[in-house]
């Protein structure tokens, strides 16, 4: 925390009471959804999130060489680019960021078990999106497996490991 920060009693935004000055996370959203990206964005900030947003998968896949997230979450609703496809050329362009695909909820029956294994997926989250159930989807994408149940039409992590 700055002296200036200290000296007002307020905290740096993006942090919360206890903030030792650690490096904060860092988030690529490819979003094309103005509002709720901000909101999104917004959210994610004052949990230590550090969220660099695109409405463009292609400035995204230009820009991530440079940014080095820590995870990236891409919407399936791209419009430059297929969801899918953005994906893909992210594992090829960067393999060691984890992946969060976001779809809208009727689009989850619709993936099969193969194409999440090939797309190196980390995570999914189904809009409507619950804040806490962002967070520790985001927190956990970088060792917790995917569990999905197509039957009932839901993905989350598999904790059981």
């Amino acid at each position: 925390m700055s002296a200036k920060h200290r000296a007002s009693g307020q905290r740096p935004r993006g942090t919360r009471p206890g903030f030792t000055g650690m490096l904060r996370r860092h988030l690529l959203m490819v979003e094309p959804d103005p509002v709720f990206s901000a909101l999104l964005k917004v959210w994610l900030e004052d949990r230590t999130w550090k969220v660099t947003h695109h409405t463009s998968g292609r400035r995204a896949l230009s820009a991530v060489a440079a940014l080095v997230p820590s995870v990236a979450m891409i919407s399936l609703d791209t419009q430059d680019i297929n969801g899918f496809e953005l994906i893909d050329q992210l594992w090829r362009d960067a393999p060691s960021v984890p992946v969060v695909a976001c779809a809208p909820h009727t689009a989850v029956g619709a993936w099969d078990r193969k194409t999440l294994d090939a797309l190196h997926l980390r995570a999914a989250i189904v809009r409507p999106i619950r804040f806490g159930d962002l967070e520790r989807t985001l927190r956990k994408a970088t060792g917790s497996p995917l569990a999905v149940d197509f039957e009932a039409d839901t993905v989350r992590l598999d904790d059981s490991r």
